[in-house]
C-alpha cells in the first residue's frame, strides 16, 4: 500500500522569487541611500519591524489578541476622536 499524498510541499518558484527580490532590496537600500539620515531611518524601521513582529507573536501566543480587546480598542479610539475633534 502506498500513500498517494506527498509528505513534502512542491517547490514554489513564485515564493522564492518574491523573497529573493525582497532580500536584494534590503541589501541594495543602504547602497542607494547614502546620507546618514536615510541610513538612520532604514535601521530604525528595521528594528521596529522586528519589535512589532515579536510583540505580535507574544500577544498571539498568549491569547491576548481577541475580538473583545479589538472592540474595546475601537471604543477608546472613538472616544478620543470625539474629545479631540
Amino acid at each position: 500500500m502506498t500513500n498517494s499524498r506527498s509528505l513534502s510541499k512542491p517547490f514554489n518558484l513564485g515564493r522564492w522569487a518574491v523573497w529573493t527580490l525582497y532580500a536584494l532590496l534590503l541589501i541594495a537600500a543602504p547602497l542607494l541611500f547614502k546620507s546618514s539620515l536615510s541610513l538612520t531611518m532604514l535601521s530604525q524601521a528595521g528594528y521596529l519591524v522586528i519589535i512589532c513582529l515579536s510583540y505580535n507573536i507574544l500577544l498571539g501566543q498568549g491569547g491576548m489578541l481577541s475580538k473583545k480587546s479589538a472592540q474595546s480598542s475601537r471604543k477608546i479610539y472613538r472616544q478620543a476622536a470625539k474629545t479631540s475633534g
